[in-house]
């Protein structure tokens, strides 16, 4: 299973083109963007469903994951209160809806 996708969209003469260089055997171009776009977002989707059909859960809380950790009372502390709110700038480094 490949954990990272890197995505590649191209413009070209013939119009646009993408690719996946993780995933060789997914290669296509299009004259429209939109017609690539949609295609893009049915490869995902399709391999996405795909990498999930072997996946088995615990079915445990994430509490108790990460209870399992060792994590000091200074680690602790120095974790962010408002992960939950603000997790896509811890995630993805957006700026924080509260500034």
């Amino acid at each position: 299973m490949v954990d990272k996708i890197n995505i590649v969209i191209a413009k070209n003469s013939d119009g646009y083109s993408v690719n996946f260089p993780e995933l060789d055997y997914i290669d296509y171009q299009n004259s429209s963007l939109d017609e690539v776009l949609n295609k893009l977002k049915e490869t995902l989707a399709t391999h996405l469903s795909q990498d999930d059909l072997g996946k088995e859960t615990t079915g445990e809380s994430i509490l108790n994951i990460v209870n399992k950790y060792d994590l000091t009372e200074e680690e602790l502390n120095s974790l962010p209160i408002d992960g939950a709110e603000e997790h896509d700038h811890y995630l993805y480094g957006t700026p924080k809806k509260s500034q």
